[in-house]
């Protein structure tokens, strides 16, 4: 073989190598994660009054939410007055399901459960939501729903009158092997 055809045949094996760690770069980079987390909820799951039932659906770091009208008239959801409750206190507003990130602490509009209905919406509390930026990547992320005495401050009005209600419980997690 000439010199030349040695050197295109080392080439070759160069790009092989090379691809062949690209390859296992991406296979390993991959496999490191987070390890997974089995949440479990204690606590209420729902209200219920005259005119309204709610529940939510906990989970790592949302919940959806169900609002049921029993009522012949509109109910009105406040979501600029329905808020996060941690450790007990209220802990700021909710990101609703659609809203952009960087507008999440903005007024948001009300949603209006029409009479004898059903309204479901997923909603993240604001206070854990947080920008993170690095080495290979920066955005927005949800921080994990723990602890005691966490759950939903729900606001709704119902012909003029005004009702909140709470809904907390208590979110802890374990890691799955």
């Amino acid at each position: 073989t000439t010199k030349k055809e040695r050197k295109g045949k080392k080439m070759k094996k160069s790009y092989r190598n090379i691809f062949g760690l690209i390859v296992l770069a991406l296979f390993l980079s991959g496999c490191v994660t987070n390890p997974p987390v089995k949440s479990s909820w204690s606590g209420d799951t729902m209200i219920e009054n005259e005119y309204f039932s709610a529940t939510i659906l906990p989970t790592n770091k949302r919940f959806k939410l169900t609002v049921k009208n029993k009522t012949k008239s509109d109910l009105v959801i406040n979501w600029n007055k329905t808020l996060f409750i941690e450790s007990g206190q209220t802990a700021g507003g909710f990101m609703i399901e659609g809203t952009l990130y960087t507008e999440r602490n903005n007024p948001k509009l009300s949603d209006v459960v029409f009479p004898e209905s059903v309204f479901e919406k997923t909603i993240w509390p604001n206070s854990l939501v947080s920008y993170e930026g690095g080495k290979y990547g920066r955005g927005y992320i949800h921080g994990l729903i723990v602890g005691q005495d966490v759950g939903v401050y729900l606001t709704v009005s119902v012909d003029g009158v005004e009702i909140s209600e709470r809904i907390v419980g208590s979110m802890s997690y374990e890691y799955v092997k």
